[in-house]
């Protein structure tokens, strides 16, 4: 890096922190309502209890914090309990404060985008999101979010990315002996039982924090294992290496991971949202999604085109009618041979639900589904699994085998610079908080 007329005069950065950079812009850190920040020193005597931090003499108000809390409750579907804001209150306070720090050190280095940055920031988040970016800007209006604030958010973010990357990119450099070492240490465990974890990291980087992080967590563990998004709620409050992939870490062996990550993950059944751990770094959620040997089958990554025949049960119906109509769904189940027979007997009983569901993944079904047809081979019926309303008999008509792909050594250089750039950022932030004059008045 260089200084020129006052301008820090960014280098060209290598892949890996152009893609680190574009991971840190998931919805979850946009959907957001930033307030312009005034120096402390030009609030007046009224305006100190509206006051919520002071970051350097930059004020984030109560107003900012109580929008963000607002828009985080409208876009992930909770309640907005008084209770509820309490224990967010916090968590959304660090991280408000942590955004004004990476803003003030990338105006101090007078570090500046332009506009073409900008547009490809806004299209790389709207590709997250499966739409385009007029359909993610008019969402944002309709929810009152102004678009500068979010460009103003996006310019912060994408400025700390670069300012990372440029200043540790010498450290980030990886050797071929660190790429045979990933891929020794690959091979290595792909015969043995293997975890595919996703997780949720709630650093703590002042023990004074300790508490308020762990309140948030107990919070996020309440409401995954109430149905929450895990993925959401990862690229929204999680602030580990995999946030912007939905928390997800792949597939690990036994003792890759912290003992006490790996002491419970172990202990965890598949779907199943462990209690907050903490390490070093501060609090883990995982997620248990899928437990075998690497190289063998992974059923739940399957693709399987389905067939249903629905039976019917009113809520009012009697005895007579309710074992009429289970006699159905046994019949089926046991004497249909293809989904044409699936498609015929939904026809002759007049099902109101179509008989084709399409081709899904076997893991995102309902557990009580997925149970049903894990281990079901193509022309075999299920049992019949009762429904609220009825009975399902499902029978997959195509399956498609989903085989592990082995990186390239390409993927394994790519992903160890991205976890040292992580770390370095990591370590940066902690530095700017030791040497901030932060004041939180809540």
């Amino acid at each position: 890096m260089q200084r020129l007329n006052g301008k820090l005069m960014l280098q060209k950065v290598p892949k890996a922190a152009q893609i680190w950079s574009l991971k840190l812009l998931a919805v979850g850190m946009l959907l957001v309502s930033m307030g312009e920040h005034a120096p402390a020193s030009a609030q007046t005597n009224g305006a100190l209890g509206r006051i919520a931090a002071v970051v350097n003499e930059r004020v984030i108000s109560r107003q900012d914090l109580s929008a963000r809390i607002n828009l985080l409750l409208a876009t992930s579907g909770r309640k907005a309990t008084p209770e509820i804001r309490r224990r967010l209150a916090g968590g959304v306070l660090r991280t408000l404060i942590d955004e004004e720090l990476k803003l003030q050190e990338a105006g101090r280095l007078g570090i500046e985008i332009n506009a073409v940055d900008l547009k490809q920031a806004w299209a790389n988040v709207a590709r997250r999101n499966n739409t385009s970016v007029n359909v993610l800007r008019e969402k944002l209006a309709r929810q009152r979010v102004q678009l500068s604030t979010i460009d103003r958010q996006l310019q912060a973010e994408i400025v700390w990315s670069r300012l990372v990357a440029a200043k540790f990119r010498n450290q980030t450099q990886v050797s071929n002996a660190d790429v045979d070492a990933a891929v020794s240490l690959f091979n290595a465990n792909l015969s043995k039982p293997q975890a595919l974890l996703s997780e949720i990291l709630l650093p703590v980087a002042d023990p004074e924090d300790d508490a308020g992080v762990k309140q948030n967590a107990d919070l996020l563990v309440r409401q995954l294992r109430d149905g929450s998004d895990f993925a959401g709620t990862a690229r929204e409050h999680s602030q580990g290496p995999t946030a912007a992939d939905g928390g997800s870490l792949g597939w690990l062996a036994s003792q890759r991971l912290h003992p006490r990550l790996d002491a419970a993950a172990t202990a965890l059944e598949i779907g199943e949202i462990s209690a907050p751990i903490r390490t070093v770094l501060g609090y883990h959620i995982l997620r248990l999604d899928d437990r075998q040997v690497r190289d063998g089958a992974r059923p739940l990554l399957d693709k399987v085109t389905l067939a249903q025949l629905f039976v019917p049960l009113p809520a009012t119906a009697d005895a007579a009618t309710k074992s009429r109509q289970r006699d159905i769904a046994d019949t089926a189940s046991q004497t249909a041979k293809s989904c044409d027979d699936i498609r015929q007997r939904a026809i002759e009983i007049k099902s109101p639900a179509s008989p084709d569901l399409g081709t899904l993944v076997v893991g995102e079904l309902a557990p009580k589904l997925r149970d049903k047809i894990v281990d079901l081979k193509p022309g075999s019926a299920s049992a019949p699994i009762k429904m609220p309303t009825g009975h399902m008999v499902l029978m997959i008509c195509d399956r498609q085998t989903n085989k592990p792909k082995i990186p390239s050594r390409a993927q394994f250089r790519q992903r160890l610079e991205n976890e040292r750039l992580q770390n370095y950022a990591r370590q940066y932030l902690m530095d700017l908080r030791r040497i901030a004059t932060i004041d939180r008045r809540i």
